[in-house]
């Protein structure tokens, strides 16, 4: 991403707190003593003037950075979720390899469901990475823009479309808290390899209940422990064993 825009540059992002013309940009910037450099270009003596994005006032700063930041998801490029590559042709698994996400050497015991979830996470953690390390903005920032485009159903598809299988739960909602995703973020970053990153990253198996006529032992158990004094409530547990 650029880190300096000409005056004609600035005036085309069309932000509502610069002015739509050259001459309107340049007026401002010599208003507030905008830091530039100079590069060979189209300019005066053959000299373009460029102003350094992080010179600018915060407020610029912030809405350029967050115009590029849609711009780059808006280019999200994911890779396909693991169940999808094994069926798919030899060419998407390369790419999966190339972009250093395990194919063969997931954790043994995560299921297929899991490792959606996880890759799903991981490539929603990989574009909020991009707009802190591309765009420039801060992490919590781009958590939160992450988040909010999630939130108001502005993700590009097919990232757009990793949403469900990252919250991995039955009748979720569609968006994604900042609290969770700074957590994945924190989770992705904090992991050495990629098989580490998929292992913290993928959720817990949901562990089936178990009813109480499953327990052989329970009865059993109750007449021993039990005091003879025996509540109702645990007189209808027993009552719901014999069944």
């Amino acid at each position: 991403m650029n880190t300096a825009l000409s005056s004609m540059e600035l005036a085309n992002l069309g932000l509502s707190m610069l002015p739509r013309t050259k001459q309107g940009v340049e007026y401002h910037a010599k208003k507030g003593n905008w830091p530039f450099e100079e590069m060979a270009g189209k300019g005066r003596g053959g000299k373009l003037k460029k102003y350094l994005i992080n010179g600018l006032p915060v407020e610029i700063q912030t809405a350029i950075k967050q115009k590029q930041a849609a711009e780059l998801l808006a280019s999200a490029q994911p890779a396909q979720l693991p169940s999808v590559v094994k069926k798919a042709n030899t060419p998407a698994r390369r790419k999966l390899e190339q972009l250093g996400l395990p194919i063969n050497e997931y954790a043994d015991d995560l299921t297929d469901k899991q490792r959606d979830c996880a890759h799903a996470r991981m490539a929603i953690v990989a574009e909020v990475l991009k707009m802190h390390e591309v765009a420039g903005l801060k992490i919590t920032e781009a958590v939160v823009y992450v988040a909010q485009q999630i939130e108001q159903g502005l993700l590009p598809e097919p990232l757009a479309g990793f949403v469900s299988v990252a919250n991995a739960r039955a009748n979720s909602k569609r968006g994604i808290s900042v609290r969770t995703l700074k957590e994945w973020v924190s989770l992705y970053r904090g992991a050495a390899s990629p098989t580490e990153r998929l292992a913290a990253l993928a959720p817990n198996k949901t562990k089936k209940t178990r009813s109480l006529h499953e327990i052989a032992w329970l009865e059993d158990w109750l007449a021993v422990w039990m005091p003879a004094r025996v509540s109702a409530k645990w007189n209808m547990c027993k009552a719901s064993c014999r069944k």
